[in-house]
């Protein structure tokens, strides 16, 4: 689903853009939580596409059955048996989607990979319940179990991935999955995330912020677990202590639902309230304009949407938790700050390194180590290495 941005699409073009055929198997359901997304649109059409922008075969296939995210899907075993692939890539292990894939296995001529996104932020193992301990124990726990078994590599996408991954799984695949582990991450698509500086001076030009003002920017589905109201206090502190010094706030992924109505209810209570812009989702051209135009992204959790900003060249202030600080360089391309500490690191940013911030050229240097590191193009090559590199020392039964 290219509305939503979820990695599948990207490294899929990727993949394909190197010259390897490929086909996206995948369902006419969407999730739930994708629904506030794409609101009028309950299933995907069944059947096979083409897209000029994604120059791949996407099927989807009938959903059987289907419980909030989960789903198990007709057919899909028969289609990739018709296709024939060297190399199967199985995203979403614990949505059961595979499950057809996982029961068989992979033989002589099958290359498993499975990418593997699970971190310390997923609300589910933040926050277990019963009925969410249970899911994961008599569902998930299989699910993970096969696809330690039958993966020929595991990419984890994050330094908690595999933590978590171990407290899912018995305790006799551990040793398999530091065998078969390899280190990655999520990524951008360099095709639509790159620093735009024209579209830098129209949106600057647009909110009337000068050139020595400070634009902070926040991308992501506006919900009361991601610690706005946090950076809001902090930012509002800021300001207070430095009246010299403008500081704007780009908050990106507003909708019309109870929680973004109450968020801006509460800006009006602060001494930058019409320096804070809420703005609803929006398309890719638009969000690299807006990220473009900011000086520091700020994320209390892991997003994709962090990756994407760091396409632009984008300096980014995380927490020092390993579902993101992989993604830091620090001093180079963003800064970590301990649990608690996000006031004194936005502070010093802001107050001391603000001509930093704006150095355009700084900024290129930034995008460009970012492309080297985390550009889909490059993750995707990376993969295929994996299938070659087994192929050379003839373990692809690894």
């Amino acid at each position: 689903m290219p509305e939503v941005g979820y990695q599948e699409v990207y490294l899929a073009r990727a993949i394909s853009s190197l010259g390897h055929e490929l086909k996206v198997f995948t369902s006419d359901k969407i999730s739930p939580s994708s629904r506030k997304v794409i609101p009028n649109r309950e299933r995907y059409k069944q059947g096979k596409f083409r897209d000029g922008n994604y120059p791949y075969e996407i099927v989807r296939l009938k959903t059987l059955i289907s419980y909030s995210a989960n789903l198990l899907p007709v057919g899909l075993q028969k289609n990739v048996d018709a296709f024939d692939p060297h190399i199967i890539i199985i995203v979403g292990v614990g949505k059961v989607f595979p499950y057809p894939i996982l029961r068989k296995g992979g033989n002589r001529m099958r290359f498993i990979l499975t990418l593997l996104g699970n971190n310390i932020d997923m609300a589910a193992w933040r926050k277990p319940r019963i009925k969410g301990y249970l899911k994961n124990i008599l569902l998930k726990s299989c699910l993970y179990n096969k696809s330690v078994q039958i993966s020929n590599y595991l990419v984890l996408y994050t330094p908690s991935t595999k933590e978590i991954l171990k407290r899912i799984v018995r305790k006799e695949l551990h040793d398999r999955i530091d065998k078969i582990g390899f280190q990655s991450s999520l990524g951008f698509d360099e095709n639509d995330f790159y620093f735009d500086r024209s579209q830098r001076g129209l949106i600057r030009s647009q909110y009337k912020i000068m050139r020595e003002d400070v634009v902070c920017v926040t991308s992501t589905r506006l919900t009361p677990n991601k610690g706005i109201e946090g950076i809001l206090e902090v930012i509002d502190t800021i300001q207070k202590r430095v009246p010299h010094k403008r500081i704007w706030y780009f908050l990106i992924g507003g909708l019309n639902d109870a929680y973004s109505l109450m968020l801006k209810r509460y800006i009006e209570k602060f001494s930058i309230s019409d320096r804070v812009i809420i703005l609803p989702f929006m398309e890719h051209a638009a969000l690299r304009a807006y990220y473009s135009a900011s000086d520091i992204g700020i994320w209390k959790n892991a997003a994709i949407s962090i990756q994407e900003s760091m396409g632009t060249g984008l300096y980014v202030l995380l927490e020092n938790k390993s579902s993101v600080n992989h993604l830091v360089i620090e001093d180079n391309n963003g800064c970590l700050y301990e649990k608690g500490g996000i006031l004194n690191a936005l502070g010093e940013l802001i107050e001391q390194k603000a001509p930093i911030l704006h150095d355009l050229n700084e900024r290129e240097t930034r995008r460009i180590n970012n492309f080297n590191r985390f550009a889909y193009s490059n993750i995707a090559k990376s993969l295929i290495e994996l299938f070659d590199l087994s192929l050379n020392s003839n373990s692809v039964n690894a």
